[in-house]
């Protein structure tokens, strides 16, 4: 049984979610051929929500978890920000931005947001 889990902390800044695509895709050993794509644009997604709405500065950080097994992958982003209710809108075409829940909503096979009293949790899994 084959089992990898990861975790990696990165200061709130614009370089954030690039770090945490290079550092997911150390695990690209772990994962089927084609899941390392998907796994990088969610995990870039997420991070990069992370990084614009929750209000934090570069003192703060984002953290990313990775656990690997058999069957499935779960990631979890991690912020100490206020959180937010997951709600889908249908991102416009024409608009650069807002596209990110919708993907994770695609490409993921599971995914939510939790919120307790230390941080905010975005999710996601993925079945292998």
């Amino acid at each position: 049984m084959f089992m990898a889990s990861e975790h990696w902390s990165f200061a709130m800044s614009d370089t954030a979610p690039a770090l945490a695509r290079r550092a997911a895709s150390s695990l690209a050993p772990a994962l089927p051929p084609g899941r390392l794509a998907d796994l990088l644009l969610l995990v870039s997604e997420l991070v990069t929500n992370s990084i614009r709405h929750a209000g934090l500065g570069p003192r703060d950080s984002v953290e990313l978890w990775v656990d690997i097994d058999e069957e499935v992958v779960r990631v979890e982003v991690h912020d100490p920000g206020p959180g937010f209710v997951a709600m889908l809108k249908r991102p416009h075409p024409a608009r650069g931005s807002g596209w990110g829940l919708h993907l994770v909503d695609v490409v993921a096979d599971r995914w939510g947001v939790e919120k307790t009293r230390r941080d905010t949790t975005a999710w996601f899994e993925m079945d292998l």
